[in-house]
């Protein structure tokens, strides 16, 4: 009898052990992306942008650059209008106004740290409680909030122009979800600076988290990581300029209101400027018109996209997913990537119709009409969006490399052992 409920014992011990294993199966990842001078590169890609879903994609990104301060929002006090609180030292600000001036000087200090490449931007991390936030931010209390505030949707975020290369936060000990950790807990730090002294490369990101790796690449997860600059300003999400703000110039309005298109011809302006029109006419026809299975393939493809587009138009955008799979029994970590690399340039089709500027201005016989008709004419820009995919099976604690032609990203996954918890904590 003690011989069975020993074998019970033991059987159940060993059935029970792989499910508590996948369980703390716990790693470090740490990841460099840098740019590289794609100058020389000849290929061509596609004006069809294909995107990416970040629906249910893991966002650690995001509420580091763009800190949620609503829980001490709702533990101050209520002004009272009655009892005036003590004056400030300067205005009062809201803290949304606060959160977009604090935003705005990371943006002067990463203008810096471009220009300036020995200096490095980490984020210094504070532990406040309620009265050190009200003495830092000189907010004493709240408005009541209104009605008509609970149904307003929330405003937008605050424009960030370049994300952070470095990344520096506080690693839990004791983890529960995936979180960053500080630039201490990362481990690639001569790599980063090998990557710094090429002058062809440029670092856009160094981060490292903290995360649970599960089996199956079903069952896994993906991260968002996104990096560098920020187009948002200039292009939408499917490459196509955003339309500037028109000024109010009465030349430039009449000028708009007289032409009704590239290829349209004014009678009353052909005698007064014949060479002008002439000149238009020729450079309408040589311009190809975009290729329409380009346009239906892009109709189709934004027809068909269902999930959820960023927020914002990053220089590179994505999905990182780190998942275990048995292979002969032995437990092997894969990481599959997926990214959109994203730069501007000229489109194919109008890089060779457009007269340069220096053959019109240099021809004696050019009107003072056509100087301003070339200065005015200019090729039409994209925001190509070049893919990357990318299966790979890795080994604990070794680098790896993936390659890119426009960019190239460093792994390294280290695992993590979760200490016990001491009976005093």
């Amino acid at each position: 009898m003690k011989f069975n409920c020993s074998f019970l014992i033991l059987l159940l011990s060993l059935l029970t052990t792989p499910a508590m294993a996948e369980d703390d199966w716990w790693f470090d990842v740490e990841v460099i992306i840098f740019s590289r001078d794609h100058s020389q590169v000849q290929e061509k890609f596609s004006e069809v942008v294909h995107p990416i879903d970040v629906q249910d994609a893991t966002d650690i990104l995001s509420p580091y650059l763009w800190p949620d301060i609503s829980p001490f929002q709702q533990m101050l006090p209520i002004c009272n209008q009655l009892q005036p609180v003590e004056p400030p030292l300067f205005t009062p600000r809201s803290l949304d106004d606060l959160t977009t001036s604090a935003i705005a000087n990371t943006n002067e200090l990463l203008a810096g740290e471009m220009s300036t490449p020995t200096a490095d931007l980490d984020p210094v991390v504070y532990d406040f409680n309620v009265r050190d936030w009200q003495q830092l931010l000189r907010v004493d209390c709240m408005p009541e909030p209104s009605i008509q505030s609970l149904f307003e949707p929330a405003a937008p975020h605050a424009f960030i122009a370049q994300v952070p290369v470095k990344i520096n936060s506080i690693g839990h000990r004791y983890p529960a979800s995936t979180h960053l950790i500080s630039q201490q807990d990362l481990q690639l730090a001569k790599i980063y600076q090998q990557i710094y002294r090429q002058r062809d490369l440029q670092p856009m990101l160094h981060l490292g988290w903290r995360q649970q790796v599960v089996f199956g690449k079903d069952n896994a997860k993906n991260l968002r990581l996104f990096a560098g600059k920020n187009f948002s300003e200039e292009f939408n999400y499917w490459g196509k300029p955003l339309p500037k703000a028109t000024q109010d110039d009465p030349t430039i309005l009449a000028e708009q209101t007289m032409n009704m298109g590239e290829t349209d011809i004014d009678v009353n302006r052909l005698a007064t400027e014949p060479l002008d029109v002439i000149t238009r006419i020729q450079q309408a026809l040589a311009a190809p018109e975009r290729s329409v299975a380009i346009e239906k393939q892009e109709q189709f493809v934004q027809q068909e996209f269902t999930g959820k587009l960023p927020e914002d138009v990053w220089q590179l955008d994505g999905l990182f997913k780190v998942y275990l799979q048995n292979i002969n029994g032995v437990p092997y970590l894969h990481v599959d990537s997926q990214f959109n690399y994203r730069y501007s340039d000229v489109l194919s089709h109008t890089a060779t119709a457009i007269t340069p500027s220096s053959t019109i201005v240099n021809n004696p016989t050019t009107a003072p009409s056509q100087l301003m008709a070339a200065d005015q004419q200019q090729p039409d820009l994209f925001l190509y969006s070049v893919p990357f995919n990318q299966l790979r099976r890795v080994i604990s604690t070794q680098v790896h490399y993936f390659d890119h032609p426009y960019f190239g990203m460093v792994v390294q996954i280290r695992r993590y052992n979760v200490p016990e918890r001491e009976e005093d904590e």
